[in-house]
């Protein structure tokens, strides 16, 4: 576990919403690790939803890497039975 998924999931306890702000995202991997967690821990399934602020680069596409990642993202939290999983990008 990351130091960062700790520190969330230690902030979470007895929370059902969880909003995070990722600013410049590059993969979304660091997340699929917390979802699980979220979906995994007693109390319930909580609301999460993730807003990605992506740094524009001409010649990797942002928007297709997010709308890719936003994609991956979701299939995740539908596997782990996360329903009200939500993402949305500025």
């Amino acid at each position: 576990l990351t130091f960062s998924t700790m520190t969330i999931m230690q902030a979470m306890v007895g929370k059902s919403k969880l909003h995070i702000v990722d600013y410049g995202m590059c993969f979304g991997f660091q997340w699929v690790g917390l979802l699980h967690l979220l979906a995994s821990r007693e109390g319930g399934l909580p609301e999460v939803k993730i807003t990605a602020i992506d740094n524009p680069k001409p010649k990797t596409g942002p928007a297709v890497r997010i709308e890719e990642i936003e994609c991956w993202l979701r299939k995740y939290a539908h596997e782990f039975g996360l329903p009200s999983f939500k993402f949305h990008t500025i």
